[in-house]
């Protein structure tokens, strides 16, 4: 889920009351831009807590299955292999980190970043991505720009032929 309008509170554990008046404080308020859940993206995930709307709210909801399938099924090979490559090292970080990772929040962008970059190193196709997510992107924004450079691909007007294009 993405955030795109309105403020929304996220609670972490489900022993918190549901019946709790979203106007109160608590929980971690989230800002517009601020996206949810991506665990479920790149491996089976539980959620970990709650969300509760504090004004009207709208969201963008990426389906995890539709996902799944349309990356299978739409990626070049190179980009196809980037994911893969991205959903293990993900896992991976998840599985590994000391305790469990125990919210479906996720804030850390250099960590995010990291996991980008090794990836592209750790993938087997020889086109390299750099990741550089500056203050004024978020790191979706970054991975989903260096993604559709891979899937770009444009018909050239020498002789009719199709190449891939580098942005």
């Amino acid at each position: 889920y993405i955030v795109t309008a309105g403020v929304v509170n996220y609670f972490l554990g489900h022993n918190s009351d549901p019946d709790q008046d979203p106007r109160s404080t608590g929980g971690d308020i989230l800002a517009v831009g601020t996206w949810v859940v991506e665990p479920a993206l790149w491996m089976l995930w539980t959620h970990q807590g709650r969300l509760v709307a504090r004004t009207s709210c709208e969201f963008v909801e990426l389906n995890a299955a539709s996902f799944r399938v349309n990356v299978m099924s739409h990626s070049s090979p190179a980009a196809l292999d980037f994911l893969m490559c991205y959903a293990r090292c993900f896992a991976d970080h998840m599985t590994n980190r000391v305790g469990g990772w125990r919210t479906d929040l996720w804030n850390d962008l250099r960590l995010l970043n990291s996991i980008a970059q090794q990836s592209s190193t750790n993938s087997n196709s020889e086109q390299r991505w750099s990741f550089d997510v500056g203050e004024s992107e978020s790191l979706s924004s970054a991975v989903t720009r260096h993604i559709d450079r891979s899937l770009t691909i444009r018909h050239q007007p020498t002789g009719g032929s199709i190449r891939k294009e580098s942005l």
